[in-house]
């Protein structure tokens, strides 16, 4: 089994990994590049029958998680050649395009489904969820050729799930070679104490009790584990949470418990795509659970909402914002965006406060300690990663390959 990385070896984003075995091929990941898009003549990574009809030997592409940055160019993968995503993730992207019709269709997949192994030619996949906090991300195991190659995609361990990196080298048993990300490596002090999920709903907790009047989120509406949180550190403190249409669509998709309480407000722009496309039974699905404006405004000051930046003005002129204090919990790179100005300034003019409460969705570095120790792998080869030769120094070793560069497992 031969392997190589088109792009991540020393990069973050982008992510895409040709294997080879007696003749066939599969692909993991087809992902968007991050930040400044490359080229187009350097946007597709140069594997035969990937974007276009090749000669067969392309069996399939397995993408570990619904993250842009490893799914993002799947729409242009050749039609002849099948997908395999979860179903979970598959059914919240076709969902998006609800309410973004730009957004990625990956047409027809196939099911990745936890611990089941998916046959191809000479090879065997076989997928184990990971926290990443988004559904249905994977880690995946190839086998062929008599080797024993693990892809970790990307994981934490500081997530609901501490114990997923344990019980990953304990699924996945003796590998050969682990291709693990590195997101993380070279970025900040690699013995700080990092902040979990638990920790981001303590800080809710206390920011949401000594707020006086509403408390405004922002987060990923794919962020479900993010999302469970809010609510959760919501009910502690007698608050109700509250979801945009898009946020509870999101949550409808994967079968999840609905959380605690929690109602559903549709945003204006959001109202309008509905009556855009009669799509009247999704305002159906939500009746029970729905909250006007009226209320929202009546009932501020009992409130979390979780709101994108897009509705904020909505929320101003309906007296939302006074007294309000806002909480961000995504990546804070964010708000130095120049597209974050004006979500900013409005609440500048109202006085919000706004407060930082987050957790990465990436391994730091004492987690990737934690997966090497207990896999014990034969080798191991960074990717997703800026800073590949660093992860030689945390892991006691690694071996670095070039983007297009093939080796042996």
């Amino acid at each position: 089994m031969k392997v190589r990385i088109l792009r991540g070896a020393q990069q973050v984003g982008g992510s895409c990994i040709e294997v080879s075995a007696k003749g066939r091929r599969i692909v993991l990941d087809a992902g968007m590049p991050m930040g400044r898009l490359p080229r187009q003549s350097e946007l597709l990574p140069d594997i035969p029958g990937l974007w276009a009809p090749g000669d067969g030997s392309l069996l399939g592409v397995f993408v570990s998680h619904m993250h842009p940055d490893h799914v993002g160019l799947v729409d242009l993968v050749d039609r002849s050649v099948p997908v395999h995503l979860g179903g979970r993730a598959a059914e919240m992207c076709h969902e998006t395009r609800f309410f973004v019709p730009s957004a990625l269709n990956v047409g027809a997949t196939r099911d990745l489904t936890d611990g089941c192994p998916v046959s191809l030619g000479p090879f065997t996949v076989t997928p184990f969820a990971v926290d990443h906090g988004i559904d249905d991300a994977f880690a995946l195991l190839i086998e062929a050729d008599g080797r024993r190659l693990l892809y970790s995609g990307d994981l934490r361990g500081h997530g609901r799930r501490p114990e997923c990196i344990e019980e990953l080298a304990k699924r996945s048993g003796a590998v050969d070679v682990v291709l693990l990300e590195g997101t993380r490596i070279g970025r900040g002090d690699p013995k700080a104490a990092e902040t979990s999920e638990a920790d981001v709903e303590e800080m809710c907790v206390e920011r949401f009790r000594a707020a006086r009047g509403a408390v405004i989120v922002f987060a990923s509406g794919q962020n479900l584990d993010r999302i469970d949180t809010i609510a959760r550190a919501a009910d502690r403190v007698s608050r109700t949470a509250v979801l945009d249409l898009y946020g509870a669509t999101m949550w409808s998709a994967t079968r999840r418990r609905w959380p605690c309480g929690a109602r559903v407000r549709l945003a204006g722009w959001q109202r309008r795509r509905i009556l855009e496309r009669r799509a009247f039974e999704r305002t159906r699905a939500v009746r029970s659970r729905r909250i006007f404006d009226d209320e929202l405004a009546r009932r501020a000051s009992e409130l979390v909402i979780l709101a994108r930046t897009s509705s904020l003005e909505e929320l101003e002129n309906l007296g939302v914002l006074l007294d309000a204090d806002a909480v961000w919990s995504m990546w804070s790179g964010y708000l130095t965006s120049s597209s974050s100005a004006p979500a900013l300034r409005i609440l500048r003019r109202n006085g919000v406060a706004l407060h930082i409460a987050h957790a990465s969705g990436h391994a730091c570095p004492r987690d990737l300690q934690r997966l090497v120790t207990a896999l014990r792998p034969g080798r191991v080869v960074p990717v997703h990663t800026e800073f590949p030769h660093a992860m030689a120094e945390l892991v006691g070793g690694a071996e670095p390959h070039r983007d297009q560069e093939w080796w042996e497992v």
